[in-house]
């Protein structure tokens, strides 16, 4: 094993940890229910779309790759990860304009995701994988299009204005697609696509 695949793999394992504990203790700091609790339909509502949204994204993928065998698994998997991803981000208060946010656990999420990003940059420059010409095009606007749906559906719900729904659709839409090219370019469907943790030999 490369020395670039332990660290795809080790990047993978310690962002997910990293994130699912900060939106946890976020969540336990901030309870914000208020949202939940007013508009229950539209909070339900909001989390199958997000959830549906990353389900159909990478089902998607799976498919134009000829890993339809994987479909039903990868898209189970990432429906239930992602709807308990927004039922945290929820009562973190992290969909809320209103919440007054922890001073402390909001920019340690904010930094964590920056440093996320900044590290799967340098990663897909040091790992290269192939950019698979043509079909990646077609993926990141499939991704970036179900990615930024869900997240200005949740942006009206919280009562945006049209302005601020506009942007936050457009912003969705790039990072995704950006976000799918580089986690492309640093290994990340390989091990997705696998199934498996990359041996040591």
């Amino acid at each position: 094993m490369k020395w670039s695949d332990k660290l795809v793999w080790t990047t993978l394992t310690y962002a997910k940890l990293t994130s699912l504990a900060l939106l946890l203790v976020l969540s336990w700091v901030n309870g914000h229910s208020e949202y939940i609790c007013k508009h229950p339909s539209r909070f339900v509502s909001d989390t199958v779309l997000v959830a549906t949204g990353v389900a159909a994204s990478f089902a998607a993928v799976a498919l134009m790759r000829g890993h339809s065998a994987m479909i039903l698994e990868i898209a189970f998997m990432s429906f239930f990860l992602f709807f308990a991803f927004n039922v945290l981000r929820e009562l973190a208060g992290l969909n809320s304009k209103e919440q007054k946010q922890s001073p402390v656990l909001r920019p340690l999420l904010v930094v964590t995701a920056v440093a996320l990003a900044v590290w799967v940059a340098v990663l897909a420059v040091k790992v290269a994988a192939p950019l698979r010409p043509g079909s990646l095009a077609i993926e990141a606007m499939v991704m970036g299009a179900f990615m930024a749906t869900s997240e200005a559906y949740i942006a009206f719900n919280h009562g945006e204005s049209a302005g601020t729904i506009a942007r936050t659709f457009a912003m969705y839409f790039a990072g995704s697609a950006i976000g799918h090219v580089a986690l492309q370019r640093a290994g990340f469907y390989r091990h997705v696509f696998t199934g498996r943790r990359p041996s040591a030999s």
